[in-house]
């Protein structure tokens, strides 16, 4: 029997509510992808919410940065598969509690934005999200920021906690509401849960914080158990155990995991590092681990409790910390998840980062800057993980349907390509139709270039075609740049960018592509130094340099060589020469020092520049190398 139930209890439901389902597990399936697929921008506020999704839509609330805009608050329905918007709801409530999907019905916990004081349950249509009918669940909170409550669905009941209360409600599909259990205060971060006919909450009955079970159906008390401090995220139901983080008055904080079979002799907790670091944080829960983000004593700056922990449960041993010594640069932000072999998670700074790493020991397999703060938990779907931000951006993670990936280096020179008829056509060497033909002889697939009296363009990819409105497209940076709107032939690339040629239908993008060919892009600098040498020099005469430099490119150049002294006098020389492609020289460079110059020793940098451009736009800068003047 008790097999049994740790089978059950490790089962991921339907992924329709915050942290996967009703449980609060945070285990989804494994997503490996970590490109890039589609970035939404969907307001100027911030969106601090979990996402979930679920049917091929996802689902995402707002609320209200420092310089709000009603108009965009609300609730936001996307296209998983390209970010495309459905649907909103805005202007009648907002928040950053996750939706709960079932049987058609959206059910969210917001603000009222008629009555910014109050809670409220409200279902939607999941189609049109359009109201089907709302009910108070706090009658007065201080500040939008005091919604943090998820709702729950059990067997068509919706239950929400009203932390200024400690109320339990349960509401059914036609919007009545009753009381489940009425107690004290509880943290507004805390969330039901529900398991094998059970509903598990955050109790508070006159100061003694709890955790309590009730019978879903009769809506008894089965039992509770008493805790230090309140429960201040959601509880994970999973393993056997139920998992949640405490703080006490003190700002001490416990992960807590209490035994669904026999709670008073087999449960344990452990301390979490720094003071009133766990709140919004709910555990996850699978494969025999539970893991959890903790942020430190420093409010939003960096320190040493700033960490995910991640925990045995059969003997609750510390299995690996994740902290600032590897990589963290910031508080946990949402609740971590667990997928496949990875850990997902994110920081809430102003470089808030998307952080994957393995579930095994802890390390880091891959990480994506977000440039913003964030608040919302990760979520998987359909092989994507999806992440909101406070830059109103949804970003959705997985893998492009690639018929090749890989890197290519380009030189900054004109090249001559053969077209379909057989005529050739000079272009840039670091144009991104070059970078696709320079692919194609990496990879070995064919393309075919054709030309037309708006250019030319590319005919095909391996026997794909173009055909009507649909062929081959290219986007640089996708999607963080918009797409480009010249030719291939006339757009010129930087380094380190990537390069995305993909087939679709106008006006699809990678995100819907079937073929998908990513190439990440290395440039050749046109003329590089590669060694510098100063002689030492006196006043009132001269120091020699002499600058080896080699060429991709055939131009004239100038290459200068100048330095400060300890006391800021400087000294300078300028040489100019010609150099073919593929060839290198040792350029001597005169330095005259003046009869009134310092000295010591000056610290002497070579700049070289194309003589067409100078003295702007140096191309390449080396040193520094000493010079001692007497």
């Amino acid at each position: 029997m008790i097999s049994f139930l740790l089978v059950m209890l490790t089962a991921t439901a339907n992924a329709t509510t915050f942290h996967g389902d009703g449980q609060r597990t945070g285990n989804f399936t494994a997503v490996d992808g970590k490109d890039l697929i589609w970035m939404q921008k969907l307001t100027s506020n911030f969106i601090e919410s979990p996402i979930v999704a679920t049917n091929s839509f996802v689902y995402v609330m707002t609320v209200p940065s420092m310089s709000p805009n009603n108009g965009e608050l609300g609730i936001f329905k996307l296209y998983a598969s390209n970010g495309t918007e459905v649907a909103n709801l805005t202007g009648v409530f907002y928040g950053r509690t996750a939706p709960a999907i079932s049987d058609g019905v959206v059910f969210v916990h917001a603000v009222n934005i008629s009555n910014e004081q109050q809670s409220w349950l409200y279902a939607l249509d999941e189609n049109e999200l359009s109201v089907r009918w709302a009910v108070v669940v706090n009658e007065y909170i201080d500040g939008w920021w005091h919604v943090d409550s998820h709702p729950l669905v059990y067997n068509n009941t919706v239950y929400i906690l009203a932390s200024t209360t400690g109320t339990l409600y349960a509401v059914d599909f036609e919007g009545n509401k009753r009381v489940v259990w009425d107690g004290d205060v509880v943290s507004y971060y805390t969330s039901p849960s529900a398991y094998n006919g059970k509903i598990f909450f955050a109790g508070n009955e006159s100061g003694q914080h709890e955790f309590v079970v009730i019978n879903e159906s009769t809506g008894n008390v089965l039992w509770k158990y008493p805790v230090d401090g309140a429960i201040v995220g959601g509880i994970a139901i999973g393993e056997g155990f139920a998992f949640f983080t405490t703080t006490d008055s003190s700002g001490e904080c416990k992960l807590y995991a209490v035994n669904l079979t026999d709670p008073e002799n087999l449960s344990w907790n452990v301390a979490l590092p720094g003071r009133n670091g766990v709140w919004r944080i709910t555990p996850a829960v699978g494969n025999g681990y539970v893991v959890v983000g903790t942020k430190g004593d420093q409010g939003w700056t960096l320190d040493n409790n700033d960490s995910v922990l991640c925990y045995r449960v059969s003997d609750h041993e510390l299995v690996w910390e994740f902290d600032r010594n590897d990589g963290l640069n910031g508080d946990v932000g949402g609740s971590p998840i667990i997928a496949g072999d990875y850990v997902f998670f994110t920081t809430n700074t102003e470089h808030g980062t998307l952080y994957a790493v393995y579930l095994e020991n802890g390390s880091l397999a891959w990480s994506y800057d977000l440039k913003q703060w964030c608040m919302s938990s990760p979520f998987v779907w359909g092989g994507k993980l999806f992440v909101g931000a406070d830059n109103g951006n949804v970003y959705a993670f997985g893998n492009f349907s690639l018929m090749w990936e890989g890197s290519v280096t380009l030189a900054p020179e004109n090249v001559t390509i053969s077209l379909k008829d057989g005529s050739q056509k000079e272009i840039s060497g670091i144009s991104a139709l070059y970078a696709l033909i320079n692919a194609s002889e990496l990879g070995s697939f064919d393309v075919v270039v054709n030309s037309s009296t708006y250019g030319v363009y590319v005919e095909s990819i391996n026997g794909i075609a173009s055909e009507g409105w649909c062929g081959w497209m290219y986007w640089v940076n996708y999607p963080e740049e918009d797409m480009p709107q010249v030719g291939a032939d006339s757009y010129l690339l930087k380094d380190n960018d990537t390069l995305i040629w993909y087939y679709g239908c106008w006006p699809q993008t990678p995100a819907d592509s079937e073929y998908v060919i990513k190439i990440n892009i290395n440039i050749l600098k046109p003329v590089e130094i590669k060694s510098l040498t100063v002689s030492d020099g006196e006043r009132g005469g001269n120091a020699t340099a002499w600058v080896n430099v080699s060429a991709t490119t055939t131009d004239w150049y100038v290459v200068v060589v100048s330095g400060v002294s300890s006391e800021g006098e400087a000294i300078a020389g300028i040489s100019t020469f010609r150099l073919n492609a593929g060839e290198e020289l040792r350029v001597p460079v005169l330095i005259h020092i003046p009869q009134l110059a310092g000295t010591g020793r000056y610290n002497l940098y070579a700049g070289v520049y194309r003589f067409s451009e100078y003295p702007g736009n140096p191309i390449h800068i080396y040193g520094p190398v000493s010079c001692e003047v007497s």
